[in-house]
């Protein structure tokens, strides 16, 4: 016999024949209850589970029991890490004789992306070919990849600091000497101003003004450093706006923006009539 709080459902090898939950929680919801109860009858270890209830409401209870499953729809949309990395990935099995394996999985991820869940129709399919076609046009720029595809220049260094968006810009200030140069002209430690330049890039945070001093306030990064950032920036921007026109016009009927995102109504219609907040109250309290 197991006593264990719900933590015990979260990751943890504990297969049961039997579970057990005594009591209700402000933070039992579909999920985690279906993650407790899946203990009980493990394949391979019990033909039959059995799950007790005790101590709960039968409404709430019953609505666990028949709630539907979590929707698991990520954030995070196509990064130009991944699409960096799926092309070294490529690479590295043509030249191992795993081609045809390694397109089929590349394909894969874009064809059933488990990064953005809310992309499942043809349109929406559509902008993410031609999100990856730029951004592939983006590292193109960068000198990351050449026009054939092939991984190149300091795409290694990117791929080893993918977790950092930041890191291609880095790179783009390493290929044009940037920090050698800040750090030839800077006085007195250049340690000290190395640091500062990285932390600047990597480790930005704001700090309100109701702090106070009770925090490292950063100096302001050199110049060439701040012009660098500034055609960066215009380059990305430059190249992401190729993307949504090319997307516009060759999906025209897909891109709606007249329509409001909740209600679904267009900006163009009449709005409906609304009664007054009086009369209102009176058809709700007669």
């Amino acid at each position: 016999v197991v006593a264990a709080t719900s933590t015990l459902a979260l990751g943890v090898h504990m297969p049961c024949r039997t579970v057990v939950l005594v009591g209700s929680s402000v933070y039992l919801n579909s999920t985690m209850f279906r993650q407790c109860c899946g203990r009980s009858g493990r394949r391979g270890f019990d033909n039959v589970g059995r799950v007790v209830v005790f101590g709960m409401e039968k409404e709430r209870m019953v609505r666990l029991f028949q709630s539907e499953d979590t929707h698991l729809a990520p954030a995070r949309g196509l990064a130009s890490m991944t699409c960096l990395r799926l092309m070294r990935y490529v690479n590295d099995s043509l030249d191992g004789g795993d081609a045809q394996w390694a397109l089929t999985t590349a394909l894969r991820v874009l064809n059933q992306p488990l990064y953005e869940g809310t992309y499942r129709s043809e349109g929406n399919a559509a902008q993410r070919y031609h999100h990856f076609r730029f951004t592939l046009e983006l590292l193109a720029r960068q000198g990351l990849i050449d026009d054939q595809g092939n991984c190149v220049g300091r795409s290694l260094l990117v791929e080893r600091l993918h977790f950092r968006r930041e890191t291609l810009f880095f790179a783009y200030l390493l290929d044009r000497g940037l920090i050698h140069q800040a750090l030839h002209t800077a006085q007195g430690d250049r340690r000290k101003a190395l640091l500062a330049i990285i932390a600047s890039i990597f480790l930005r945070q704001p700090v309100c003004k109701s702090d106070g001093d009770t925090g490292v306030i950063l100096p302001a990064p050199p110049q060439p450093i701040q012009e660098a950032a500034k055609q960066y920036g215009q380059m990305v921007f430059e190249v992401m706006s190729q993307y949504l026109r090319a997307y516009c016009r060759s999906y025209p009927d897909q891109v709606s923006d007249d329509t409001l995102p909740l209600s679904r109504q267009r900006v163009d219609e009449p709005r409906p009539e609304v009664a007054p907040l009086e009369a209102r109250l009176q058809q709700a309290f007669p």
